[in-house]
């Protein structure tokens, strides 16, 4: 069995130090937006590591990868065009956001999310 040593040592705590740095931006970008939100930025992070894959290690794009990416590029595109309108709505004043609207955009985006999961 190796021995721990001190560079190890010192890249383990760097390593959790990260990891929570990690879950505190988390829970920060949680507490402003919401946990769909959270989820939206998840799937922005999954395109660019495909397109860093293709950029810096030559992957190649398979048609289940780039047809994952048009879809997920697309609800991305989707879900900030209503959350817009729905923001402008309510800073006019002319209503408040509808709560049926908000759950019916939030259905809409986890089924994209689950089907978008079992394409991966």
């Amino acid at each position: 069995m190796e021995r721990m040593t001190f560079t190890k040592s010192l890249l383990v705590i760097f390593s959790g130090c990260i990891g929570l740095l990690v879950s505190l931006s988390t829970f920060l970008l949680i507490k402003e937006t919401s946990p769909l939100t959270y989820n939206i930025v998840g799937h922005a992070k999954t395109i660019c590591i495909l397109v860093s894959g293709v950029v810096f290690f030559e992957d190649k794009i398979t048609s289940k990868k780039f047809v994952g990416i048009v879809v997920a590029l697309s609800g991305m595109i989707w879900y900030g065009q209503i959350k817009l309108r729905l923001r402008k709505e309510s800073e006019r004043g002319k209503k408040k956001p509808d709560v049926e609207q908000s759950v019916m955009l939030d259905n809409l985006n986890l089924e994209a999310s689950c089907n978008n999961e079992k394409m991966s």
